[in-house]
């Protein structure tokens, strides 16, 4: 996430920008929201990394024959993938 990400952000959430930076005094709402931009999109930038590296330990249990291995892969995937997409 570089600076223009951030002032994307901000700006979605409602804050004005001049050439010098934001502008005027802003409640706690506008924070929030700001605060849940960037926490949805460090979420999304790990999902991608994350899943690659479960599926990869799944498919190295799966060509072991390690069906109860799998199992626990496949039930850990899911759990990361659920953290991974909460708000």
């Amino acid at each position: 996430m570089n600076r223009d990400d951030i002032i994307r952000m901000a700006r979605e959430a409602g804050v004005e920008f001049d050439d010098e930076g934001a502008t005027g005094m802003y409640g706690f709402s506008i924070w929030e929201r700001f605060a849940a931009f960037v926490a949805a999109a460090e979420r999304k930038k790990l999902s991608g990394p994350i899943r690659i590296r479960i599926m990869s330990a799944a498919y190295d249990c799966a060509d072991e024959g390690e069906t109860e291995s799998y199992n626990i892969v496949k039930v850990m995937c899911s759990d990361v993938l659920e953290m991974l997409n909460e708000p």
